[in-house]
């Protein structure tokens, strides 16, 4: 069946998705689509909100490490901290800077896609040590239509995007287990996708509505 959210992703990819489910325009999409995905419900975007300020908040030195040019760490803040109906767009969800903050919070997998593959991820925890795979809880969401989010739903043995290099820079050997399960998969991509953002790095910022 045809779905035209599908069609916004990479040709070479599409046919791994079962099926995308949009969340609401108002500002808020990427919290709405990270508060369905996770269970507490679209509308409960302002909770995930206020976790993800409590993840920063709560491990602050950690963030300044990653985060360390221009106070970046607070400028996070500063965009998660707007709980009005809709939100202008220096409160939208800046994604990859977003990405390991949500992983480590909910203690999950992330895979963030885009409309070209370079700007696909897999967003990993950076303190947990790694659950074993049949208890883990992977999730997907993405970006398409330039600034908004949308839940992907991906069929079984998908091929797993590439983790940005900066994740195996600032956790520990024994964290860095959590990738070791999706290495087959991730050279799988690679080979799909012709190459991807896991040999170049991935850079902070970008927002969405």
């Amino acid at each position: 069946m045809y779905d035209p959210f599908i069609q916004e992703l990479p040709e070479a990819y599409q046919d791994f998705i079962s099926h995308i489910v949009d969340v609401q325009a108002d500002g808020h999409c990427g919290f709405r689509a990270i508060a369905a995905q996770i269970g507490y419900g679209e509308d409960n975007w302002a909770q995930v909100r206020m976790d993800l300020i409590e993840e920063i908040q709560t491990n602050m030195e950690l963030y300044n490490v990653l985060y360390p040019e221009y106070n970046y760490a607070n400028t996070l803040l500063h965009s998660l901290a707007w709980f009005a109906p809709t939100a202008p767009r220096v409160y939208w969800m800046y994604f990859m800077s977003l990405g390991v903050v949500i992983a480590s919070r909910y203690n999950l997998v992330l895979h963030i896609f885009d409309t070209y593959h370079s700007g696909c991820f897999t967003h990993l925890p950076l303190r947990s040590y790694p659950v074993p795979v049949k208890n883990r809880r992977e999730i997907a969401i993405a970006r398409i239509r330039g600034n908004h989010f949308v839940q992907v739903f991906l069929r079984p043995h998908y091929p797993v995007p590439p983790t940005p290099l900066w994740w195996r820079q600032h956790v520990s050997i024994e964290v860095r287990g959590w990738v070791e399960s999706y290495i087959v998969r991730m050279n799988l991509w690679s080979e799909i996708m012709g190459g991807g953002p896991g040999t170049s790095g991935g850079e902070f910022g970008g927002d969405i509505d």
